[in-house]
Formats: structure tokens, C-alpha cells, sequence
């Protein structure tokens, strides 16, 4: 609802920082091209997203694994979306399929979570979220293995995982955060 309403939404996980605030950059380029996000590209495809998703997700969503598999997973640490037909489709089928636990978390797959990158098999592991959202955007982007427009992102933001923020530790004691 955000997103028709407001024109853009931003999604970035716990561990995305914002570099700078000028994000005039990112927001014109997602304007231009509907969609920013970034892909983990290896000429290897270690990280394909056909060996990062359970089978039974590509089957829910009537795809054919095969079509995938020269495409990298998306990384889901951040996504910037601009409001259009197109994007509100990907982005309503995302939610869709995150409602229903037979395509988003079929049965067994949190023990995939921990993935051994040595496999070579196919849905070795399983993303969850980030599995979906790679299937949903190589149907609209798959000309390339790599999104050019995504490095808009990196002016902006920057991961750095395992760094604790502590947010509230001015707050001692609590009711001085307290509004």
C-alpha cells in the first residue's frame, strides 16, 4: 500500500547503512528503471539462485528452475522501488507468495538455511524472501546476468553485517526515550 500511495518504497535490511543523504541518485535511477537491487554475480554462479531455492518455490510459482539457471540470486539487503504497473505486479506477487508457507517456507526448509557452497546440487539451500524475490525479478530482468542499474545503490548505502548498533543506549534510565 506504501507504494501506491507514496510512489517509492525503500527496503533495506538490519545490516545496510546509509553512506550519505543525498539519495538523489538511487531515487532517479529507480524512477528511470522501476526497480534498484543488486545481484551476487560470480562468473562460477556459486551463489545461482536455482541452488539457493527450494525446488517446490519454483513449482508454486509454475516456473521452470531450468530458465534460472545462469542468473546469480538477488541480494535482498536492499531494494528501492518506483511505483508502475510493472513493479507493483512483482512486488504484490512477492507478498503474495510470502502469505502462503508452501511457497515461501515449503516444508523442511529451514533446515537450508545454512547453505555448503562445496554442493553443487540444485535447492541445496533455501532464502526464503530473498529466493522469491529473485525468482519474480529475473522473470521482468533477465536479458543479463548482471543489473547495471543496482551500483545506483552503492552510492547511497553500504552492509556491514555483524555490526551490533546499540540504539537505545542513551536510554537508561528507559523513560528518556520515552516520546
Amino acid at each position: 500500500m506504501m507504494l501506491a500511495e507514496y510512489g517509492f518504497v525503500w527496503w533495506l535490511d538490519s545490516s545496510v547503512r546509509f553512506k550519505s543523504r543525498d539519495i538523489t541518485h538511487a531515487l532517479s535511477e529507480a524512477r528511470k528503471h522501476g526497480i534498484l537491487y543488486n545481484t551476487h554475480h560470480d562468473v562460477r554462479n556459486t551463489l545461482g539462485i536455482v541452488k539457493q531455492t527450494d525446488p517446490r518455490t519454483f513449482s508454486f510459482l509454475r516456473e521452470d528452475s531450468c530458465k534460472f539457471r545462469p542468473f546469480s540470486e538477488i541480494s535482498a539487503t536492499t531494494i528501492l522501488v518506483h511505483y508502475s504497473n510493472v513493479t507493483w505486479s512483482v512486488i504484490k506477487a512477492w507478498v503474495t507468495c510470502a502469505l502462503d508457507k508452501h511457497c515461501i517456507a515449503p516444508v523442511g526448509t529451514r533446515r537450508k538455511i545454512n547453505c555448503n557452497t562445496k554442493d553443487p546440487s540444485d535447492g541445496r539451500c533455501h532464502r526464503f524472501d530473498q529466493s522469491v524475490l529473485g525468482i519474480l525479478l529475473r522473470r521482468v530482468n533477465h536479458e543479463s546476468d548482471v543489473y547495471s542499474p543496482g551500483t545506483a545503490l552503492n552510492n547511497a548505502i553500504e552492509i556491514r553485517r555483524n555490526e551490533v548498533v546499540h540504539y537505545f543506549e542513551d536510554c537508561e534510565p528507559i523513560d528518556k526515550c520515552i516520546v
